[in-house]
């Protein structure tokens, strides 16, 4: 059984360690002005999943993870914040460890996101991939660093880096960089970017069946990064994120 706890405000460092046999799934809202470490460490056999929600002002983030021998971890980062710096390296350390690392990224009016996310794999038949999703509007920028590392005993590592920034307005700007540092042979893996826009063919096709332009641009931004949002294994958060994304987002961009 999955337990979900929401962690307190107010602390700049949190760490967290996932005894053997435990399942945890955590949860954070960041606002304001935020410097913030989160050291997470699972146990053999355990799992956890550690869900932020980041719409601050300003944000200097790091995150680390350690994996034992057949645990689990999934980070889930949903990012939309004004100007953030926010770093997250997770470490497979145990064989058959998994690191999961799923990312939401929205900019929105003039804001300046750098997110990093790096799966490092140090141990035999690790697994777990690294997936990005983002959409800039307005003047917004973003650069997204996704790399997945694999030492050379990181043997049977399957892995895979996907990264896809969609770009709403013409004065956005995306920067996306995929690598992939691979140091032993008998493993899988491999990495796909994409950054797309939207056209106005786009907003044609909602147009001729009634939907504002507007309506439109939400419903489509919505869509592509509902994929990554519905990962979370508790419904009341996925929509605590929802509605954070409404009143934090579609209610502040210039749209």
């Amino acid at each position: 059984m999955l337990r979900t706890c929401t962690v307190p405000q107010g602390s700049s460092s949190k760490a967290v360690v996932v005894k053997k046999g435990e399942h945890v799934c955590w949860f954070e809202v960041w606002h304001g002005h935020l410097e913030r470490t989160v050291d997470i460490m699972v146990e053999s056999g355990a799992s956890c999943v550690f869900v932020t929600f980041n719409s601050a002002d300003y944000a200097e983030i790091v995150e680390r993870g350690s994996v034992a021998e057949g645990a689990r971890l999934h980070w889930i980062n949903v990012t939309s914040g004004l100007n953030v710096r926010h770093t997250l390296e997770s470490h497979v350390c145990g064989e058959g460890g998994t690191s999961i690392i799923d990312w939401v990224c929205f900019g929105v009016g003039e804001s300046q996101q750098h997110i990093t996310a790096r799966n490092i794999f140090e141990a035999q038949n690790g697994c777990g991939d690294v997936t990005v999703y983002g959409a800039a509007l307005d003047q917004a920028h973003i650069q997204c660093d996704g790399k997945i590392d694999i030492s050379p005993l990181g043997d049977g590592t399957q892995t895979v880096l996907r990264e896809g920034i969609l770009i709403l307005d013409p004065e956005a700007s995306v920067r996306v960089i995929p690598c992939l540092n691979v140091r032993t042979n008998d493993v899988k893996a491999s990495h796909a970017a994409t950054i797309s826009h939207l056209t106005d063919d786009d907003i044609f096709y909602f147009g001729s069946r009634g939907i504002t332009r507007d309506a439109a641009r939400q419903m489509l931004v919505e869509g592509f990064l509902n994929e990554i949002i519905r990962r979370i294994p508790d419904e009341g958060i996925q929509n605590k994120i929802h509605k954070e994304l409404s009143s934090t987002v579609w209610s502040g961009g210039s749209r």
